[in-house]
């Protein structure tokens, strides 16, 4: 990691509290990295989405702030399927399962709560003055925020955006 650029890099956590606590406490393992606001939002939400694309795959995502769920991610092939086992946003194993042959584990233990190798990432492209990662190219966020912009749409939710007021 380069740290010499003398450059800290302001960072605001808005989200669930279980999440914006596990993000404020993985900028601990971040250097140039400083906390300077922090909110939270209240939501009873649920949902469900079905992903259609082409060739006849589909995606289907659940999400509740309201009934517990496990937590896991699967994503399925021709061939088999990966399993992410709780809490998939921020595993330390998956499990590879291959028809005909046994699943196997790939682990890779956290630093943090899981959200440090990000933290470090979008830190030291800002502090490098870049203007996007290489890991994940400013395309794939866009195409990504898309995606999620058309379920806001169609679920009906409103996003309102503001000047945000620091102490």
């Amino acid at each position: 990691m380069d740290h010499d650029r003398g450059v800290t890099v302001r960072w605001g956590v808005a989200g669930p509290g279980p999440v914006a606590g596990k993000v404020l406490r993985d900028l601990a393992y971040v250097p140039n990295a400083a906390l300077t606001a922090v909110g939270s939002r209240s939501a009873d939400v649920e949902e469900s989405v079905l992903l259609r694309y082409p060739g006849g795959r589909s995606a289907l995502l659940f999400a509740s702030l309201r009934s517990p769920a496990p937590g896991e991610a699967r994503v399925l092939g021709t061939s088999g399927w990966i399993q992410v086992p709780p809490r998939f946003h921020y595993p330390s194993r998956i499990v590879l399962h291959r028809y005909g042959h046994d699943p196997e584990a790939i682990d890779a233990p956290l630093t943090g709560a899981g959200y440090t190798h990000e933290l470090v990432e979008v830190t030291e492209r800002v502090a490098g003055g870049h203007t996007e990662s290489e890991i994940m190219p400013l395309a794939d966020t866009v195409a990504v925020q898309d995606v999620l912009g058309e379920i806001a749409d169609q679920l009906g939710m409103r996003v309102i955006e503001g000047p945000a007021e620091l102490p």
